[in-house]
């Protein structure tokens, strides 16, 4: 890690070998640096229980509205796969490859995507059902996030570009038809995913 003032003077701060991140500055100019492998664990307390308790299907992406139900992933892409577990204690149910980044609001359906560049964009039933790709048009390199979820259960927000085109917002009608852009080019509604 280098140090550069705002004329131009550079000095090493931190020699590493591997991969290492600034979390923080002090005015001073002391850093707050990590180094080293992550390690990630989820743990959640149910309605109506007295403590919290290890998930064991991975990293927590949404719950349920009613608080019952985890989902998670684990791995990073290209394996990633997708897990439901119940909140209170049990085994996760493994719902596909792809990374599930939003659980519909009667808990039904996990909008997921297969690629860092959120594509292809699918939900995956949490029950009986098919497995469903959605259209995305002249869209590419969507983001989607926890958030993306509206309360009705048939639209979703994303971000995505059009080619030569600045990342905008854009609504999906879930059963079908193209996106349809709700925000000026530039303008995202919804947080950066995880992606």
């Amino acid at each position: 890690l280098w140090r550069v003032t705002l004329s131009g003077q550079a000095r090493e701060v931190y020699p590493t070998a591997s991969a290492a991140r600034i979390l923080d500055a002090s005015a001073d100019g002391r850093l707050l640096v990590h180094q080293g492998t992550d390690r990630y664990d989820s743990h959640v307390k149910a309605p109506g229980e007295r403590g919290e308790h290890r998930l064991t299907g991975g990293l927590l992406t949404a719950l349920s509205e009613d608080g019952t139900r985890a989902l998670l992933y684990q791995g990073h892409f290209p394996n990633v796969r997708t897990f439901l577990e119940p909140a209170r204690g049990g085994s996760p149910v493994r719902l596909g490859e792809n990374w599930g980044v939003a659980l519909s609001p009667d808990g039904k359906w996990v909008l997921t995507v297969g690629s860092v560049n959120g594509t292809p964009l699918t939900l995956v039933p949490t029950g009986p059902g098919e497995t469903r790709t959605l259209a995305l048009g002249s869209v590419e390199q969507i983001q989607v996030g926890p958030s993306s979820w509206f309360l009705d259960g048939g639209h979703v927000v994303v971000v995505g570009t059009e080619h030569g085109k600045q990342r905008r917002g854009y609504v999906l009608d879930l059963v079908g038809g193209e996106p349809r852009a709700i925000t000026p080019e530039g303008i995202a509604p919804i947080p950066q995913s995880l992606i």
